[in-house]
């Protein structure tokens, strides 16, 4: 599932991170195993789909993305992962 940033996730605030993560980039949800390295107040994530690594974004920073049948984004709306 795509997720998009609604506010930027800086270095600064995350140092886990390569690099800084700007307000409207869009993410994908990691769903493989993250071996309790994400923290409850986080969720991770990937820039690519099925790819690695996988890095925390904090939920806060985050909503998700619908499309409509012709691949149109429809979103973003209010969620919370893992519901």
């Amino acid at each position: 599932m795509k997720y998009i940033l609604t506010r930027d996730v800086l270095k600064s605030e995350c140092t886990w991170l390569k690099r800084d993560f700007l307000k409207g980039e869009i993410l994908h949800l990691f769903d493989g195993a993250t071996y309790n390295c994400i923290s409850k107040r986080g969720f991770a994530f990937t820039e690519e789909l099925d790819t690695l690594p996988f890095f925390e974004i904090p939920q806060d920073a985050v909503t998700s993305l619908r499309y409509d049948v012709d691949g149109n984004v429809i979103g973003p709306f209010e969620s919370k992962l893992g519901v």
